[in-house]
């Protein structure tokens, strides 16, 4: 068997990534995560004020990773002391205080026993006293976020690689056993008119075993079921296929390529089974549509 070469070129579509960066008390922690897609689709949940930023999230994505279906999640923490902001109705305040005190002088009630706690009561309605918490800016925060987010890829990007590297180590066997199995027809297919032939002769000799074989018709009829069966086209592309799929994975080639590829493997052993004679052929190649079913399932998941 053939060493496997592998590259590391070829990357998964799964992977998680998490970081997180801080300045002046305020901080960012990004997680990123990745899984199988025909496409690449990146979803963002940023916190509050933060979701101004979605665009330039997209944009670093999309420059890092070619497919998948990514989602990126962005929890803020500001250690920063609260602002608030006061709002005072004076112009109210005076109007309750007022009617306040014409009312007290006018029950003949010391006004000095009752109107502190009345004023008091008056500061709680918020039509006269508001304190409301400032919303914290998130202005010049990009720099700590995407500090975070591009250390959240790099983790992600990691755990892709390593990833795509057990998938291209599983296809190139997958590959070289689906070579074997292409060796294996090539050479069942060459013996299968010598055998027609053997068939023929027992077969004329049990209905008449006095009658004498025409040696040019015999050959004449093993030459038509060589054509009628002949795959040698078919086993030369697939065998082509098998050595281009093993560049692409070398060079890195995205999965939607591959994927294209694995068509046409599907298409050449499709037409080598509809030809086949040959009951072990036929075996063969359910065992070959078996390995490219594999090999199509493992490219789902390649970016």
């Amino acid at each position: 068997m053939k060493a496997i070469s592998m590259t590391g070129k070829t990357l998964s579509m799964t992977g998680f990534g998490r970081a997180t960066a801080a300045d002046g008390g305020v901080e960012l922690t990004v997680e990123v995560k990745s899984v199988n897609h025909r496409f690449l689709d990146v979803v963002c949940r940023l916190p509050g004020a933060a979701a101004r930023y979605e665009s330039e999230v997209v944009r670093v994505v999309r420059t890092a990773l070619r497919r998948g279906r990514v989602e990126v999640f962005v929890a803020r923490a500001d250690a920063r002391p609260p602002k608030y902001q006061v709002s005072f109705n004076e112009a109210l305040f005076g109007q309750f205080v007022g009617k306040l005190q014409e009312g007290l002088r006018a029950s003949g009630v010391k006004e000095r026993n009752l109107l502190g706690p009345a004023v008091a009561n008056i500061l709680t309605r918020r039509e006269v006293l508001e304190i409301a918490a400032e919303e914290s800016s998130v202005e010049g925060e990009w720099p700590i976020l995407e500090r975070a987010l591009a250390a959240a890829l790099t983790e992600l990007s990691e755990m892709r690689r390593i990833e795509g590297a057990e998938l291209e180590a599983e296809m190139r066997r997958q590959l070289g056993e689906l070579e074997c199995l292409i060796a294996g027809i090539s050479q069942k297919v060459a013996e299968t008119p010598t055998q027609y032939r053997e068939r023929l002769t027992q077969r004329l000799e049990r209905i008449s075993p006095t009658l004498e074989v025409d040696p040019d018709r015999l050959a004449q009829e093993v030459a038509l079921l060589a054509d009628r069966v002949d795959t040698s086209e078919e086993l030369a592309r697939l065998a082509s296929h098998v050595q281009q799929f093993q560049r692409m994975l070398t060079e890195g080639e995205g999965g939607r390529k591959l994927e294209f590829l694995l068509q046409e493997f599907g298409r050449e052993i499709n037409t080598i089974g509809s030809k086949a004679q040959n009951g072990e052929v036929t075996l063969l190649v359910v065992d070959a549509k078996a390995v490219i079913e594999k090999l199509r399932e493992q490219v789902q998941n390649v970016e």
